[in-house]
């Protein structure tokens, strides 16, 4: 069995901190140590089905009018999913600010508006349906990596790092 103790923080990692695998979105936090990719992330545009009803259609238009829901600790969604769709990100601004990811979720579940949001952390939404893609293309907004220091228990470090590879998703 392996004790897998997890704290969670934005920005760049504490080499100070007594950890043994840092995991972040974006490399740079990750203090210079060498990395590894092992998650590919992708996000899509959703809504719920209450908001959607009773809505002509979910045409790029439409989205256009609808309000546009954002998480402050990813301004890069929607403006990723613009670029990837050649649209003009103006038009796509969000209407509607939460501060973090699972606030704008829940926005989202309660029908306020659609959302770009990385599929990872909406799946079992959408397979209960209470969630639905307004646009099925799985447009790719980041990567996941960890980092190791070497440290006496690093076999533990190792076994939790293979388990992270074999996550489904994982590269």
């Amino acid at each position: 069995n392996l004790l897998v103790q997890l704290v969670t923080s934005n920005g760049a990692i504490e080499l100070a901190r007594p950890a043994d695998v840092f995991i972040r979105r974006d490399p740079a936090e990750l203090g210079g140590l060498p990395s590894q990719t092992f998650l590919e992330e992708f996000s899509l545009l959703v809504g719920a089905p209450a908001f959607l009803k009773g809505k002509p259609s979910t045409t790029l238009r439409n989205i256009e009018r609808a309000p546009r829901i954002a998480a402050r600790s990813r301004p890069d969604l929607w403006p990723q999913w613009c670029a990837h769709h050649g649209l003009p990100e103006a038009n796509y601004r969000p209407t509607l600010e939460f501060d973090n990811t699972v606030l704008a979720i829940q926005a989202l579940t309660q029908a306020l508006g659609v959302m770009v949001v990385p599929v990872l952390f909406i799946e079992s939404l959408l397979e209960r349906r209470m969630l639905m893609a307004l646009n099925p293309t799985r447009v790719r907004t980041g990567s996941y990596a960890y980092a190791m220091r070497a440290r006496r228990d690093s076999q533990r470090a190792a076994l939790f790092t293979t388990w992270l590879q074999q996550v489904p998703g994982a590269v």
